[in-house]
């Protein structure tokens, strides 16, 4: 992309922009905000796949989004794997720097401070769905963040370092986590905490302080506590920052940003207020002197300890923290160490943590600027200083029984069971190992048992004083509940310097508010409250201060009241070819009998489909006109008044056309194939060959069914190696559903390609490869076929995220031809994989996933 290029862009979102006012209460358009980068099929990032946005954030709408708004913000349109208009709701949350907090920078000159401006910071939900979270921050010409989906998938928002920003534009890549790692970076993230000694009198003593649940504090100021984090830069962060053209500020807003979403967790679950008191980061021009680096944390934290204690005791502190670039050892990630309940103590082997960072390094070969490893950066000091306040890891003894089991001992015995059918993962915390165990699930948060325990540890530290500025914040429920009319709520808060509180309901986060009580006693900390005949079917809770609306606090997100039947497809976005078959699907609350079904092609008048349906489908056949906001509804035969209605989805002519490769062209046997295309109305296509003339087809892409959105991709299925270079080809697209034949090329032929960079690159042809994998993902069982020259011994191992080796058959004797294996995967835990085949140090790998 040109510098041109992005200045007609830029030019084109102002004047499509140019009478938009912006309220305090904001919808913002993120189509607006972020601009499609559309890159030259010679461009970097024109190989992109899976799930990965290029976008150019446009400055001006950005600027007025994020800093001259109020408390809420919805970011509509926001494209989201499996939803591309999906809607962030939003709720700002308090800065974690102010006037006082110092900022230095080490130069030639020594020791200087330096000013950052503000950071803005978001938290929220994909929805309104509770089960979602979204942590988002702005600064000047970049916006970062992640948005973790309730199946655990996470999308990370960040900038790309590929791209040269512009004066009205900054690139961005809003992509797929675990697509853009090729797998979950957390998957790898292992605590030195387990190789520090444990005094076993002290850790005895230390479980005995009582938790502090949040619905049972008796006053105001004395549970919420001001957190003072002293952050530290090693030099080679601000190398490698300063190297892909970021300056001091932007270094410091970045770190912020870190502090930012840990805060969010911090303030919700543990009554913290985490503050940054003091920022210092060393250079090359002035490096720190310590000797070790990210390859030995626990090394760096001694130094790091010993240093901090002799000469930096003036600085107003509960912890301090030192960062410093990820350095993995023999694929070892070791992310973090920190000592164990320290807090307030600047003696060596006090209040002192190490955390590795990634920023924006990336595994892939010639392209390291573009991976975004927010979420590592964030979980790992937030999982660190966890160990500070005198959380142990969630597998062990201590908690008395632990609060998880998904940690292993070398044995393979549970952390604290000698039965190995006690084991027991589940998705786990922050200060949990469930991410070695279970992919992308890991929430940033403490859960419920250890945020108790933790809020205990803080509020009897002696340097966390309770916070005076006036506030109050909901504690429960937050938003994740449903409710029938007549059912009791009991609405929970936190709060200080608030005398008397009300409380109220609204149809929205940001009102109309309807009064529920006025002038409550802060101090009482929760009102019961009974349902009444609400005329909506979500609602959100406010608490205030009663001298001064301005202080007050909205629910997370929306609570629900029961509704008899829930539409469930269509959802909304859609976009459905004249004439094709559709399943609409609802689902009926208990005891309710038939349904009503309607539709609409205009999202306003609708006609009746099923005026009495028993099930909870129906079959629909598209009709044939055109349309961008129909909908569906579905009520109960029985309570006509409860409607639930789909979101707005699209009708019109099916429409593909393939465009590479062309007629009379090549695909490569041993290298990714491009494929692009045009298309609109069909949801999803395959891509198969045939080297009979069309007598029988295979797939020809790594994946079997294909988003049409995608417009290309970049993919190769395994069973191409064994195709002989100068084969005559036949390819043609089906449509994934109805396997309809949309596009075709009569005349290809098979050819061996130059290897592009690629990170699956070998150096020699291995004379055997895995041609089919099944069933893909598996559960129990995995069959392989392998494809051979000649006979020879192989072994076959399973290889985790984080490299570990499980043998799966250690003896398997190949024939030429094709050999076929069973593998059991019986005592294999859940999640994403590389199968290898090997024979002496040759080897050959493919993906699998393993679901329960």
């Amino acid at each position: 992309m040109t510098r041109n290029s992005i200045r007609t862009i830029v030019f084109l979102m102002a004047v499509a922009i140019s009478g938009t006012v912006l309220t305090a209460q904001t919808t913002v358009d993120t189509r607006q905000l972020f601009v499609p980068i559309n890159p030259s099929k010679n461009a970097v990032n024109a190989q992109l796949n899976g799930f990965q946005r290029p976008m150019m954030l446009q400055h001006s709408v950005a600027q007025s989004a994020f800093e001259q708004q109020g408390k809420n913000l919805t970011l509509s349109n926001f494209p989201l794997p499996g939803n591309e208009s999906s809607s962030l709701v939003l709720e700002r949350t308090r800065a974690v720097v102010d006037a006082n907090t110092e900022f230095y920078t080490h130069t030639k000159d020594g020791k200087v401070k330096f000013k950052v401006r503000p950071v803005v910071s978001y938290r929220g939900t994909v929805n309104g769905d509770p089960g979602t979270m979204v942590t988002l921050h702005y600064s000047q010409g970049n916006v970062t963040g992640f948005v973790q989906m309730s199946n655990g998938q996470r999308t990370v928002i960040g900038r790309d370092f590929s791209i040269q920003r512009a004066a009205e534009a900054t690139p961005h890549l809003i992509a797929d986590e675990a697509t853009m790692f090729n797998a979950d970076p957390l998957s790898r993230f292992i605590c030195g905490n387990e190789e520090l000694p444990v005094d076993e009198e002290v850790a005895a003593r230390k479980m005995t302080i009582p938790g502090k649940a949040k619905g049972a504090e008796m006053g105001q100021a004395d549970y919420l506590r001001e957190f003072k984090m002293a952050m530290v830069l090693r030099e080679d962060i601000d190398s490698v920052m300063k190297r892909r053209g970021e300056s001091d500020e932007e270094i410091a807003q970045y770190f912020v940003k870190l502090a930012s979403a840990m805060a969010q967790v911090y303030e919700q679950e543990l009554d913290a207020y985490l503050y940054i008191s003091y920022f210092e980061k060393f250079t090359n021009d002035e490096p720190s002197g310590y000797y070790y680096d990210g390859r030995e944390p626990g090394e760096l934290l001694n130094e790091f300890s010993l240093d901090w204690s002799s000469r930096m005791s003036s600085v107003d502190r509960t912890v301090a923290h030192l960062y410093a670039l990820i350095r993995p050892v023999g694929g070892s990630f070791v992310g973090g160490i920190a000592f164990l309940d320290q807090l307030c103590n600047k003696k060596h082997r006090g209040g002192y943590g190490v955390s590795t960072v990634y920023l924006n390094a990336s595994e892939v070969p010639g392209d390291p600027n573009r991976s975004n490893a927010f979420v590592w950066d964030v979980f790992v000091a937030a999982h660190e200083m966890g160990h500070n306040i005198g959380a142990y890891h969630t597998h062990n003894c201590y908690w008395s029984p632990p609060v998880d089991t998904c940690q292993l001992k070398q044995d393979n015995t549970d952390a604290c069971y000698s039965d190995p059918a006690l084991r027991r993962v589940v998705d786990g915390t922050i200060m949990s190992y469930c991410h070695l165990v279970n992919g992308s699930r890991t929430p940033l948060t403490f859960g419920t048992r250890v945020a108790e325990r933790m809020r205990g540890w803080v509020a009897t530290s002696t340097c966390t004083p309770a916070v005076t500025k006036p506030m109050v914040q909901i504690t429960e429920p937050r938003g994740s509940d449903a409710y029938n009319l007549g059912e009791k709520m009991t609405i929970r808060w936190a709060s200080a310097r608030v005398s008397n509180v009300n409380i109220s309901w609204g149809n929205s986060p940001a009102g109309p508010w309807t009064t529920v009580a006025s002038n409550i006693d802060a101090a009482d900390r929760q009102y019961l409250w009974t349902i009444p005949a609400i005329p909506v079917p979500e609602f959100w809770v406010r608490v205030s201060d009663a001298s001064n609306e301005a202080v007050n606090d909205t629910s997370l997100a929306s609570y629900r009241v029961t509704i008899p039947v829930v539409i469930d497809a269509p959802k909304g976005g859609e976009r459905f070819g004249q004439g094709s078959a559709f399943t609409v699907r609802w689902t009926k609350a208990a005891g309710v009998g038939n349904v009503k079904l309607e539709f609409s092609a205009d999202g306003s008048t609708y006609e009746v489909l099923g005026a009495s349906l028993t099930g909870s489908s129906f079959n629909w056949t598209v009709p044939t006109i055109l349309t961008e906001s129909a909908r569906m509804r579905v009520s109960a035969v029985s309570s006509p008044g409860s409607t639930s209605t789909s979101g707005a989805f699209a009708i019109g002519v099916r429409r593909f056309a393939l465009e590479i490769p062309g007629e009379g062209t090549f695909l490569c046997k041993n290298q990714p194939n491009q494929y692009r295309w045009s298309a609109d109305f069909i949801p999803t296509i395959r891509i198969q060959y045939s080297t009979d003339a069309g007598g029988s087809w295979r797939t020809a892409t790594q994946q079997s069914t294909i988003e049409t959105s995608q417009w290309q991709i970049f993919s190769r299925n395994v069973n191409m190696n064994n195709v002989p270079k100068g084969t005559p080809l036949k390819l043609r697209v089906i449509d994934a559903v109805t396997e309809e034949v949309l596009d075709t090329r009569e005349n290809l032929v098979m050819d061996s390609c130059d290897a592009p960079v690629s990170v699956s690159e070998t150096s020699e042809d291995v004379p055997f490869s895995i041609t089919s994998i099944s069933p893909n993902p598996a559960t129990s069982v995995v069959r392989l076929s392998i494809g051979s020259t000649d006979a020879r011994q192989c072994s076959i191992v399973l290889i985790s995220g984080d490299g570990r080796e499980i043998v799966l058959n250690s003896e398997v004797s190949l024939v030429p031809g094709s050999s076929s294996v069973e593998l059991p995967l019986g005592n294999v835990a859940s999640g994403s994989y590389r199968i290898a085949v090997r024979n002496g140090n040759m080897q050959v790998v493919a993906p699998l996933m393993i679901v329960r």
